[in-house]
């Protein structure tokens, strides 16, 4: 029965795999220091947050303690570095590419005219958006300024 579900479904790996290793965002990243992280994007983070959570008890926090216990930030070898997730949200991509070869964003927009694109957002440009909060920031702006 379970082998027969496996197959068809396209998604089950992926659940299996998960639920092996669930907290696999968390992992420090050794290989990475804290100072990759963006302290502007950490900053525009932290005020939506704010903005979002008035009265929460993390908004005091310093950078370093908000971005731990937020699962940005996590200890190896008695160092605070940025957790997989963390890298990925607020670590340029200079950084991000040592860990997750891979990683690449991009947005296009196309125009009515043909098949070319008319303009683009990419992480592929280092000081655009190399980071997926800036990508998903600038992304979500331009999609609401189009509708």
């Amino acid at each position: 029965m379970c082998d027969t579900l496996w197959r068809r479904s396209p998604t089950m790996p992926g659940m299996v795999r998960e639920a092996q290793n669930p907290m696999r965002d968390n992992i420090p990243l050794s290989e990475i220091p804290m100072e990759a992280m963006d302290v502007g994007t950490v900053e525009k983070y932290r005020r939506e947050y704010r903005l979002e959570n008035p009265k929460s008890e993390l908004n005091d926090l310093p950078d370093e303690r908000f971005l731990e216990i937020m699962g940005a930030a996590g200890v190896s070898e008695g160092v605070l570095h940025p957790t997989a997730a963390g890298a990925l949200m607020f670590c340029s991509s200079l950084y991000t590419t040592r860990v997750f070869p891979n990683y690449f964003l991009d947005y296009r927009e196309y125009g009515t005219d043909g098949p070319d694109w008319t303009d683009c957002i990419s992480s592929m440009r280092p000081g655009e958006c190399d980071n997926l909060f800036e990508f998903f920031t600038r992304v979500s702006e331009r999609i609401w300024r189009n509708l």
